[in-house]
């Protein structure tokens, strides 16, 4: 396979990863509802959906690979990775909005942001 194949491979892949994502809409607006701000800088201006890990660079389309970044720390981002970025901790007024979701869904966030379901 050559470079240019590699490439039009590549590229399809990432086009069907984006339209099959591994979680539903209700999901990535918990999440972005317990996360609430800007994980790089804390805007709450012009919030974006963001693959901490790029789908160009191997990432999933799943909502543990989700972080929420406001338009301009996305566009400077790009499909850079940035460090990690979504916290491993949330702070209380976060774990607040953690509890007032559904059984259901705390536990899918829960999961998505600490990598296991935790009583948090």
């Amino acid at each position: 396979m050559n470079s240019r194949q590699k490439k039009v491979a590549a590229k399809r892949r990432n086009t069907r990863i984006r339209k099959n994502p591994e979680f539903s809409q209700e999901e990535w607006d918990a999440l972005s509802f317990v996360l609430g701000w800007c994980m790089r800088c804390g805007s709450t201006v012009e919030l974006t959906r963001d693959h901490k890990e790029p789908i160009g660079k191997g990432g999933g389309n799943t909502l543990s690979n989700l972080t929420l970044l406001c338009r301009t720390c996305n566009e400077l981002k790009g499909a850079k990775r940035f460090p990690e970025i979504t916290p491993k901790y949330l702070l209380p007024s976060q774990e607040e909005r953690l509890r007032s979701l559904p059984d259901s869904l705390r536990a899918v966030v829960t999961e998505a942001i600490y990598g296991h379901y935790s009583s948090h």
